[in-house]
């Protein structure tokens, strides 16, 4: 095909597109503008209609006994001012044992027993654990051995010396004064023979020296004699009993430690953990067991002061009733610790749990002690499900008002003072004896005709009997 063969269809082809564009926008033109001029119409047409009815509508409003034609059931109480109120305050606190330990070796060594494990009951006295004592046996026989031999020396001491060594020394002081008493006689020879001139000056002077040596020989031997005719001294008595004693207490120190080599229960009760195996090397102090005492258990419940001084003000030993989860316990007042938690502010006070009903709980729950407490203010209980929330932190309730032949519900505002479980005390624009919609307020609006639930019951049961 040529060239102006092509660009000629091309050109029918955008005139015929171009042609049924335009059909196709007449066409949605039209269809509006019909729709447009129908609504028109039915506007016109039923005018009437919408203004007979926006006028029954304003005329309810304005009276509220066309705003329903049957009044609406619903549930009521009658409120009263209430002047001398309390409140229920709960407190929480702690199950503890009364007695609990952490039980550890006073001395080191290496665990080569152990009795019990967690969970299991022991009885005051009963052996838990036992350490290796060998070392300490051999010390202990060491110390036997020198104790014997320093008692021995000491009876040595008391007894005195022997005859046999008396008698010995007698013969040495008898032989020392037979050698001087030679050396005298001696001497006394060299002395006359010295001054013949036959002897000379030196073996003079031997001969003196030999009497001084044999004299002083004589007088050891004596010294020797007197003291063992005397005895032992005092002193060495006295230093001989120390060394004894001090052997005894070296004794007594090691047989200390072999006794607390065994790990003994302190009280009866039950082990709660177990940090150590056999085989294990165990440092001085280093717990072994943690022991819990059973059957006996107490609560520690922390109470503001001037609460606390109410309590206590009812007497130590006090009934007193506790909850844990959804079990009641009984307790009576112990004590109170005379001081403030410095975290909580609070004075602990501690409370025996009775011996029956220790198995209803274990130690580390949680338990709750509600005590009543007066409120200063007088105000009208009532129900939560009876608010609804209003404007500025108010809320407000709806009053079941009289109006000749029939009921209206009014709005009211209140203030709640204090909040207690499912209930209020509130004060605001109510009277006593007033009644209160206590439920179904989604569903009513202020001016609303409405009847007691009760009252209707009892209408159409009537009704029903006619």
């Amino acid at each position: 095909m040529a060239p102006s063969e092509t660009d000629s269809v091309v050109q029918n082809n955008q005139k015929r597109t171009a042609s049924k564009t335009r059909r196709i926008g007449a066409g949605i033109f039209w269809i509006v503008v019909a729709c447009a001029a129908g609504a028109a119409m039915f506007a016109l047409k039923n005018q009437p209609a919408l203004q007979d009815a926006n006028a029954s509508r304003t005329a309810a409003a304005e009276d509220p006994t066309t705003s329903s034609p049957d009044p609406l059931p619903v549930n009521t109480i009658q409120v009263y001012l209430e002047s001398d109120v309390t409140q229920t305050q709960s407190y929480t606190g702690t199950i503890r044992a009364r007695q609990s330990s952490e039980l550890a070796f006073e001395i080191p060594g290496t665990i080569i027993e152990i009795s019990v494990s967690e969970g299991e009951s022991v009885a005051k006295g009963q052996s838990l654990a036992r350490l290796d004592t060998r070392t300490l046996h051999a010390q202990r026989a060491a110390v036997v051995a020198q104790l014997a031999q320093a008692n021995a020396v000491l009876d040595e001491m008391n007894v005195g010396p022997r005859t046999e060594r008396i008698r010995s020394a007698i013969e040495q002081v008898n032989a020392r004064d037979s050698d001087f008493r030679l050396a005298r006689l001696n001497r006394d020879r060299r002395l006359s023979l010295h001054k013949a001139g036959a002897v000379s000056d030196e073996e003079l002077d031997r001969a003196e020296f030999a009497v001084t040596s044999a004299e002083a020989n004589l007088k050891d031997a004596k010294q020797r004699l007197a003291e063992l005719e005397a005895g032992t001294r005092k002193e060495q008595l006295a230093a001989q009993a120390s060394a004894v004693r001090g052997l005894e207490s070296s004794l007594e120190e090691i047989d200390v430690a072999l006794a607390k080599s065994q790990l003994l229960a302190p009280f009866s009760g039950t082990i709660s953990q177990r940090y150590a195996d056999n085989g294990s090397v165990a440092s001085a102090s280093a717990p072994v067991f943690r022991l819990i005492e059973s059957g006996k258990l107490e609560a520690v419940i922390g109470l503001p002061p001037d609460v606390t001084a109410s309590v206590v003000a009812a007497g130590t030993n006090s009934p007193v009733t506790l909850h844990v989860g959804d079990r009641t316990i009984s307790a009576s007042i112990r004590s109170r610790v005379r001081e403030l938690d410095p975290v909580t502010r609070t004075q602990n006070i501690l409370l025996d749990i009775e011996s029956a009903d220790t198995d209803l709980v274990v130690p580390g729950e949680l338990c709750e002690w509600r005590i009543e407490q007066p409120v200063n203010r007088s105000g009208y209980w009532l129900p939560a499900s009876a608010l609804t929330r209003g404007v500025r932190g108010l809320w407000s309730v709806m009053a079941v008002i009289d109006q000749n032949d029939h009921c209206l519900a009014e709005k009211r505002d209140i203030e709640i003072l204090l909040t207690e479980s499912d209930r209020v005390l509130a004060r605001g624009l109510l009277s006593d004896g007033e009644r209160v919609i206590v439920d179904g307020l989604h569903r009513i609006a202020a001016g609303q005709r409405v009847i007691d639930a009760g009252q209707a019951a009892s209408a159409e049961k009537a009704s029903s009997i006619r």
